[in-house]
C-alpha cells in the first residue's frame, strides 16, 4: 500500500466519521437520507468502521517507521516524538474550542475538566476527541509488536516474557479489591478491539514486506482491478451495515475492515483522480477530526431545523475542511518562519 493510498483511506475515514457523528441520532431530522430516518441511523452505526480504518492504516504505517529503527531506545524516542506532535496539534484544537465556545457561543467552560480534556482521557469539551488516548496506546505497544514479529531470538523472548508477566500481574490484581478500579479503567479508557485492528495493520505490512520479491501478485487490467475492488468494498460494507446493531461496537471490524480496505485500495489504484481527491481529504484528517465536533455541536440545532440531511452533512464537511486547511496553512507558515530564523 503506497502512501497516497493510505492517505486516501484516511479520506474515506474522515467522511464516514463525520457522517457517524452527524446522523447517529437522526431522529432530529423528520426526513433522513432516502426519506428514511431509520436507514440513516442504521447506516450511521455502520460508519463506525471509520475508526477501524484509521487504526489499521496507523498500524500499517508504524511498521514502516519502526522497521528503520534499532532498539527500544530509538523506537520509543520516535513514538514519544509522535505523541508529542499529536498533542501539540490537539492542544491547538482545544484552545480554539475553548475560545469559540466561550467567547462566541457563550458556553461555560469548566476549568475542573481542563486536565481531562488536555490529556484526552475525559474530553468533555468535545467528546469526539476520545480516540487520541487509543492512538497513544497503539504507539506505546508498537515496539512490543515489533519485538514479537521482527526481533531477534533474545528480544522476542524478552518481549514475550514481559507480556506474559504483565498479564499474570493483571490477573492477580483483578482478584484484589483494586480489581474493580482496573476493570473500570480498561472499560472506559482502553478499547482492546482497536488495538487488535492496529496489530492487523502492522501484521499486514510485515507480511507484505516479507513476501516482496517472492510472490509477484499484480493486476494487469485496470478494469479488472476496479471491478474486483468495487465488489470487495461493496460486499464487505453491506455486511458491515447488516451487523451494525450498536453505534459504538467495533468487533465486526476485526474481520470486515481489512477486507473493505483491500477493496478500497484496488479502487484507488484503478482510479487515480479519485485517489488524489480522497488523499487530499486524508491529509486534513487530523484537524477535521479535532474541529468537526465543534462545528457539529454548535450547528446542530440551527441546521437540523432549517435544512435537509444532505445539506447539513455537506456544510459540516466543507466547514471542517476549510478550517483544517486554514489551521494547517498558518501552522506551516509559523514553522517555516522558525526554520529560517
Amino acid at each position: 500500500m503506497k502512501k497516497e493510498e493510505s492517505g486516501a483511506l484516511q479520506g474515506i475515514a474522515v467522511l464516514l466519521m463525520i457522517f457517524h457523528h452527524c446522523f447517529l441520532y437522526s431522529y432530529m431530522f423528520l426526513d433522513g437520507f432516502l426519506r428514511s430516518p431509520e436507514f440513516t441511523t442504521h447506516f450511521a452505526r455502520s460508519t463506525r468502521i471509520a475508526i477501524a480504518i484509521c487504526a489499521f492504516v496507523s498500524g500499517y504505517g508504524i511498521y514502516h517507521v519502526l522497521r528503520k529503527k534499532n532498539g527500544y531506545r530509538e523506537e520509543y524516542k520516535d513514538m514519544c516524538v509522535r505523541i508529542a506532535k499529536l498533542y501539540g496539534k490537539y492542544w491547538i484544537a482545544v484552545l480554539i474550542t475553548i475560545l469559540v465556545d466561550g467567547l462566541i457561543f457563550g458556553s461555560v467552560i469548566s476549568l475542573k475538566e481542563l486536565p481531562g480534556n488536555l490529556t484526552g482521557f475525559n474530553p468533555t469539551y468535545n467528546t469526539t476527541w476520545w480516540y487520541i488516548r487509543e492512538y497513544m496506546f497503539m504507539l506505546l505497544i508498537a515496539p512490543f509488536i515489533k519485538s514479537v514479529l521482527q526481533g531477534n531470538r533474545k528480544r522476542r523472548t524478552t518481549a514475550i516474557i514481559l507480556i506474559v508477566s504483565l498479564a499474570a500481574i493483571m490477573g492477580v490484581l483483578l482478584l484484589l479489591p483494586v480489581g474493580n478500579w482496573i476493570i473500570r479503567f480498561l472499560r472506559e479508557y482502553v478499547q482492546v478491539i482497536l488495538l487488535i485492528i492496529f496489530f492487523e495493520g502492522y501484521l499486514a505490512a510485515f507480511i507484505q514486506d516479507r513476501l516482496k520479491g517472492r510472490v509477484d501478485v499484480h493486476f494487469h487490467k485496470t478494469s479488472f482491478m476496479l471491478t474486483v475492488g468495487i465488489l470487495t468494498a461493496s460486499l464487505s460494507y453491506i455486511l458491515r451495515y447488516m451487523v451494525s446493531f450498536d453505534g459504538g461496537d467495533s468487533k465486526p471490524d476485526i474481520i470486515i475492515a481489512p477486507i473493505f480496505i483491500l477493496g478500497a485500495v484496488l479502487i484507488f489504484r484503478a482510479v487515480t483522480p479519485l485517489r488524489k481527491v480522497f488523499a487530499f481529504l486524508g491529509s486534513n484528517l487530523l484537524y477535521m477530526w479535532f474541529i468537526h465536533g465543534l462545528i457539529w455541536k454548535e450547528a446542530f440545532v440551527f441546521l437540523t431545523s432549517k435544512t435537509t440531511p444532505v445539506i447539513y452533512y455537506t456544510v459540516i464537511v466543507i466547514a471542517s475542511l476549510l478550517i483544517s486547511v486554514c489551521i494547517s496553512t498558518i501552522e506551516k507558515a509559523i514553522t517555516d518562519k522558525k526554520k529560517r530564523a
